[in-house]
């Protein structure tokens, strides 16, 4: 549920994602499903923060 969607959102947060991490996992997939689907705000934003993020590795 979102509970441990917002759990797993927090530990990445933490992690150090490179390129080459977000390119094999494809982790940026999963938390943009997150964005989408979720109904909690506080998931929402917090996946959108790493998303923005993440990007600064593709430029």
């Amino acid at each position: 549920g979102q509970e441990q969607a917002l759990e797993l959102l927090k530990i990445l947060q933490k992690l150090p994602v490179d390129l080459e991490l977000l390119t094999k996992t494809r982790i940026g997939m999963t938390v943009n499903a997150f964005r989408k689907t979720s109904r909690d705000e506080e998931v929402i934003t917090l996946s959108k923060s790493l998303i923005k993020h993440w990007k600064k590795f593709l430029n």
